[in-house]
């Protein structure tokens, strides 16, 4: 018995183009993605995100900027991953999402942690005190121009 490969089913051709359709939709929203931390990369580095490591203290605050940036991307991201945007969902399926919802989330919380990180270390002190002021009772306040101090 010969069997022929004709794209079709007892002479109805088969339609691919829901499956081009998703594929179109995955490439789109990948890219998406790609391009909005591309584009928080290049605005770190357009704001000398780069030119700041030649000092140490310049460095950690640098790299604070980055992960800031960077899980505020990824914030956003992961709310748009559980947005259940119907092209989306039909093209990747809605578990899929939820294990890159649940990626997203974890570097996300880590770049996170990282910031707060180098935050304390450029201030010197752990981010608790820092929050509560020097003395007891003290509010503890950025300034426009991105020094810190209390009231």
């Amino acid at each position: 018995m010969t069997v022929l490969l004709d794209r079709s089913i007892r002479g109805h051709p088969i339609d691919t183009r829901p499956a081009r359709v998703d594929a179109i939709a995955r490439a789109v929203a990948g890219g998406a993605v790609a391009a909005s931390l591309a584009v928080v990369v290049a605005s770190w580095v357009s704001g000398g995100g780069i030119t700041a490591f030649a000092g140490w203290s310049d460095g950690l605050t640098s790299v604070g900027r980055l992960t800031r940036l960077l899980a505020a991307d990824l914030l956003l991201v992961q709310v748009l991953l559980m947005a259940r945007i119907p092209v989306v969902e039909r093209a990747v399926g809605q578990d899929r999402l939820a294990r890159w919802h649940r990626l997203a989330g974890f570097a996300s919380f880590t770049l996170m942690a990282a910031h707060i990180r180098r935050v304390e270390h450029v201030m010197g002190m752990p981010i608790s005190l820092a929050l509560r002021g020097r003395h007891a009772g003290a509010a503890f306040v950025v300034r426009a121009d991105g020094t810190s101090g209390t009231l």
